[in-house]
């Protein structure tokens, strides 16, 4: 059972904390498709979207990833696809 709640779920690693503002499903739901060169039809809705771990008090350590639930499975497996052939993304600000 718990397998198959973790399936949609994809793990972001080096986005720097606080880019996402107050909202990050919002925050995803604009960067991610534009991160990965994809569109989305229907736009990418998700379950959940938080960091994990402990909050960092200096600001010189590695970023907490992110985990998000995304709402349709096959949205997820895209994202996987794409991020198995392309490697690491690159934009002006960061690596993901």
């Amino acid at each position: 059972m718990e397998d198959r709640s973790r399936r949609d779920n994809i793990r972001i690693l080096g986005i720097p904390e606080n880019e996402e503002g107050s909202d990050m499903q919002t925050f995803l739901t604009s960067t991610l498709p534009k991160m990965i060169s994809l569109d989305f039809d229907p736009l990418l809705e998700f379950q959940r979207a938080h960091r994990i771990g402990p909050k960092r008090s200096d600001n010189s350590s590695r970023p907490r990833p992110i985990i998000a639930c995304l709402l349709r499975h096959n949205q997820t497996r895209q994202i996987l696809q794409v991020a198995r052939n392309h490697g690491p993304f690159r934009t002006d600000q960061h690596e993901m």
